[in-house]
């Protein structure tokens, strides 16, 4: 995307977002040719940006991309040190039963993903059912005249043309 007011030098924003998860990838960059997808060069702000749009709730999946990656919400920073200072005692404590723990946390992540893909899912077919319901229904009858379509752009040849 671009090109922006000139920032740091950057001028062009090279992004990509997973299609289930919704998880979005972000390089700020200074040209818009093929180089830049080999650099990973950071600009100084767009780590932030990519944060809170990955804690956002997403209504089509019905929870954020940081819940589906990760199976928790996040936490602010205080709170990560403590429950981390947490975890440590209780997986010091029994191996086996912190074994456990995580096969269970990770039943849960699938849990939260088919969850989420329902969700997107039932979206979908919601905004299938309104754009459905918008469209008039037209029935030609046969001699009756019709306007031909005929596009300059010419992506489809022959489409739509009376042989």
């Amino acid at each position: 995307m671009g090109p922006f007011p000139n920032s740091c030098g950057y001028l062009y924003i090279l992004v990509v977002v997973d299609y289930v998860s919704k998880w979005v990838e972000a390089v700020a960059t200074r040209t818009n040719d093929h180089s830049v997808v080999c650099k990973k060069d950071w600009s100084i702000k767009l780590e932030d940006a990519l944060w809170a749009y990955r804690t956002a709730y997403k209504t089509p999946i019905g929870t954020t991309p940081y819940r589906l990656v990760f199976g928790k919400g996040c936490h602010l920073p205080m709170e990560l040190a403590h429950r981390v200072l947490w975890e440590i005692k209780n997986v010091n404590l029994d191996y086996k039963e912190a074994g456990e723990l995580r096969k269970l946390k990770l039943n849960e992540l699938e849990e939260i993903r088919d969850e989420a893909y329902e969700c997107a899912s039932n979206y979908k077919e919601k905004l299938k059912r309104v754009h459905d319901a918008k469209v008039r229904k037209r029935i030609f009858e046969v001699g009756q005249k019709q306007w031909l379509y005929n596009s300059r752009l010419k992506l489809f040849p022959g489409k739509l043309k009376s042989k």
